[in-house]
């Protein structure tokens, strides 16, 4: 994952320089940023959460709550949160038009959505089970508020994904750009997209609830007992 943080700098960087023939060096920059926070380190974390839950050198289901997911989705999303708000702000310092084109809005409207999105996960609620501090939690009992946030938090990511390829798309048409810069955009984009179909395909998708815990999410909420019971992993079941 590290290495994913590196090259996306060193594109960003080279795409900030073919553009800089075209634009102003505070365009160029404005592009650097976001094509490095929504092209490369945005949509990684979100692929790290959804697909690596679970890692090919655990021994799940008797290993669970493994938090290598949790590291990278975490640094990912904030590191590029703060390089997009400061792409925006570049482009406010230098006297943008605003909301004057379909880029712009649809720009502030993403960079909304992604400030929402972190919003959001500080109110996810508590945790609980059999390795947090006590057994109740949101998430163990799969709540009204877990569920709310659950229904909410994935899609509305996804979503916001693809307005932001929207946005750098438009972005780079609405600069005139060197075709090279549409053509490392695509490719960046064609990258993340093969990437969710090899690994969707390839059943590295794992529930959160059973990464964490080993089981799936009672449809009913057990009782006390059922609960501490059901916390011990079966042996079944293995991710290729």
């Amino acid at each position: 994952m590290a290495l994913i943080a590196v090259a996306g700098a060193i594109c960003a960087a080279c795409l900030g320089d073919a553009a800089a023939g075209a634009l102003s060096p505070a365009h160029a920059l404005h592009a650097g940023l976001m094509i490095y926070a929504w092209g490369i380190l945005l949509p990684a974390g979100t692929i790290v959460a959804r697909y690596f839950k679970v890692t090919r050198d655990q021994d799940f289901p008797r290993e669970t709550d493994n938090r290598f997911w949790w590291t990278w989705h975490r640094l990912f999303q904030t590191l590029g949160m703060m390089l997009a708000t400061t792409g925006a702000l570049v482009m406010h310092a230098a006297g943008s038009s605003g909301f004057a084109s379909w880029h712009s809005r649809i720009g502030a409207s993403v960079l909304l959505l992604g400030w929402l999105q972190i919003a959001a996960a500080l109110l996810r609620g508590t945790m609980g089970g059999p390795t947090d501090t006590t057994l109740r939690g949101d998430h163990y009992d799969m709540t009204p508020r877990r569920l709310i946030f659950e229904a909410l938090h994935k899609p509305i990511g996804w979503i916001t994904l693809g307005l932001a390829a929207a946005a750098l798309a438009s972005g780079v048409v609405l600069a005139d750009a060197p075709e090279l810069v549409m053509m490392a955009l695509g490719l960046i984009i064609g990258a993340h997209l093969l990437a969710i179909f090899q690994f969707a395909h390839g059943g590295r998708w794992v529930d959160t609830y059973r990464a964490l815990w080993g089981h799936p999410a009672p449809a009913r909420k057990p009782s006390m007992e059922a609960r501490v019971t059901m916390s011990t992993p079966d042996q079944s079941g293995s991710i290729s």
